[in-house]
C-alpha cells in the first residue's frame, strides 16, 4: 500500500494545475503532516487493503483522497475535478512496477461516490473520494 500511496501523491504533485489550485505542494500522506495547517490541501489516507493468496499474490489498497479548503465548496469542487482527471487516466508501467515489481496487471477504480463534508465551526470544506487499486502477479 505504501508504494500505491506514494505513486498517487507523486502523480498529484507532478501536475502543475493541482499545484496552482493548491497554491503550492500541499499534498500530504496524513493529516498530521499538515502542521501547521495549510489550506487548500489534499490528504491521501489508507482506509484498507488486503493481500490475497487466491488469485496468486493478489494485492489491493483502498485510498481516500480528501480535498480540504477554507474558501468555499466550489473551490473544493474545482480541485476535485482536476484530481479525478489525473487519477482517471490509465495506470502506466511505472505504476504497475510500484504496485508489485513482478505484476503485469494493475488497475484502479473509484470505489464509491464522492462525499461533501463540512465543519461550519471552522469554515472547513471537505470533499472525500475513495479509490481501490489492485494487481496480481502472473507467475
Amino acid at each position: 500500500m505504501k508504494a500505491i500511496k506514494q505513486f498517487v501523491i507523486q502523480r498529484l504533485l507532478g501536475d502543475s494545475q493541482i499545484l496552482s489550485l493548491l497554491g503550492g505542494r500541499n499534498v500530504f500522506a496524513a493529516q498530521r503532516d499538515m502542521i501547521p495547517e495549510t489550506f487548500p490541501a489534499i490528504v491521501v489516507f489508507d482506509v484498507g487493503g488486503k493481500h490475497r493468496s487466491i488469485p496468486h499474490d493478489a494485492r489491493d489498497a483502498l485510498l481516500q483522497v480528501s480535498i480540504m479548503t477554507t474558501t468555499s465548496m466550489f473551490d473544493a469542487d474545482t480541485i476535485y475535478e482536476r484530481v479525478t482527471s489525473i487519477l482517471n487516466t490509465p495506470i502506466d508501467s511505472t505504476a504497475r512496477f510500484l504496485l508489485d515489481s513482478t505484476s503485469n496487471q494493475a488497475y484502479w477504480i473509484r470505489e464509491d461516490s464522492v462525499r461533501d463534508l463540512a465543519d461550519p465551526t471552522r469554515n472547513l470544506y471537505h470533499k472525500a473520494l475513495t479509490f481501490r487499486a489492485w494487481g496480481r502477479t502472473t507467475k
